[in-house]
């Protein structure tokens, strides 16, 4: 969070800085109540959560589909994808933060889901589209789709918020008989 003369400020200066950096903390932005600033503060405020998720979202398009383009195996295809999730959450975080007004949340999180399951939808209707363009290769499509199918960037809706905590216990360590070789 980038701190700001005021809650507003805070908000636009933060969001500025998210919106192209994906180590930027969001986690601690102050509260914000859509009675307690005006009407039009508050306009604009929604203006610059857009305008955040606009930049996020050409970023994630541009990176996504260079992955995709190079991806040569179903392996690939799904890191992509998996790859896409991670930066889609971003949004998500954002558009379900719980400082934001409940009717602000409301809206950016339906915008947010619908955004993503047509992306998804648009995603496996051109794959199919170049399987039936070039049905010659139908199993390398299906392959594909199937890859896109089984992870979806609808993921991200659905991702835990926070990345779960790691045991406190470590991994036991093998028992071994002997001690092991170094090959040089």
């Amino acid at each position: 969070m980038i701190r700001g003369s005021s809650h507003y400020e805070t908000w636009v200066l933060t969001l500025r800085a998210w919106s192209q950096d994906p180590q930027v903390d969001i986690s601690d932005l102050p509260v914000l109540d859509e009675h307690s600033v005006p009407a039009d503060v508050f306009t604009r405020l929604a203006d610059h959560i857009v305008a955040a998720q606009n930049v996020l979202m050409r970023s994630w398009r541009d990176r996504f589909e260079r992955l995709l383009g190079a991806a040569q195996t179903e392996f690939d295809v799904a890191q992509a994808m998996l790859d896409g999730r991670r930066v889609l959450r971003r949004r998500v975080e954002l558009a379900r933060h719980p400082s934001l007004p409940q009717s602000l949340r409301e809206a950016l999180e339906e915008a947010c889901t619908r955004d993503l399951q047509r992306i998804q939808e648009e995603l496996e209707q051109s794959i199919r589209d170049a399987a039936s363009a070039q049905a010659r290769d139908a199993s390398f499509w299906e392959r594909r789709l199937l890859a896109v199918h089984q992870n979806p960037v609808t993921g991200a809706l659905t991702a835990p918020l926070v990345p779960p905590v790691a045991s406190e216990e470590p991994a036991p360590v093998a028992n071994r008989r002997w001690p092991r070789r170094r090959v040089l």
